[in-house]
């Protein structure tokens, strides 16, 4: 049986993730997320997050110590999840604040809460990302079917044709949700302690030292 083309001409002739595929996309990101070592950024964050009870500032960047104690973590795609169950361990009391490293336990557990509980929204602007952008660490079915998508969209060059009038704005992706840049991560008052910091493409929770 051949498969559903991954793109079409949308109404401004510009090239489109095919609507009728998008379903494929997710099933695939989803099936990653939980079952794989894909790596986790903000959208899955922000779901793991709220579903845990915590909120916390990102910090970008490079941290500076003599502010901030860094509890490190073990790394690869489940860095997130080790940032965001820490600072939950602590924030309930099972952990101290100046623990020098931790993982979390739960990582699949956690991975499959994130699947099952994140927005369309959010998977949308990560699919985006994964197909428009160059992320790193994607799962094995995510890679497989954004490869394929590269490859077959040499077959639909754009039109040179200018845009037709009064039709509206179309979100990246064909119908896709537009990206959402996350001040923080899940829904409540953030700590004024924790900050989950962000390096490069890691993941480590950060305590702000007491003056």
């Amino acid at each position: 049986m051949k498969m559903m083309s991954l793109w079409y001409y949308d109404q401004i002739n510009d090239v489109a993730i095919n609507p009728a595929a998008i379903p494929l996309f997710k099933k695939a990101y989803l099936e990653d997320v939980a079952s794989s070592s894909a790596y986790l950024t903000e959208g899955e964050g922000h779901t793991l997050a709220s579903r845990l009870g915590i909120t916390l500032i990102i910090l970008e960047g490079n941290i500076n110590p003599d502010e901030y104690h860094i509890i490190q973590n073990s790394g690869r795609g489940d860095c997130l999840i080790h940032t965001l169950d820490t600072a939950r361990s602590i924030s309930i009391g099972q952990l101290r604040k100046n623990i020098e490293h931790h993982d979390s336990a739960r990582t699949k557990e956690l991975r499959t809460l994130i699947a099952q509980n994140i927005d369309d929204i959010s998977l949308e602007t990560l699919i985006s990302a994964a197909v428009f952008g160059n992320e790193p660490g994607l799962g094995p079915k995510m890679t497989s079917l954004v490869e394929m998508a590269r490859i077959t969209k040499k077959s639909f060059p754009k039109k040179k044709l200018k845009p037709l009038k009064n039709i509206p704005s179309k979100s990246i992706g064909g119908g896709m949700g537009q990206v959402v840049q996350l001040p923080k991560l899940g829904n409540g008052l953030p700590s004024t302690e924790l900050f989950a910091n962000h390096v490069g493409i890691h993941w480590q929770l950060v305590v702000k030292k007491e003056k």
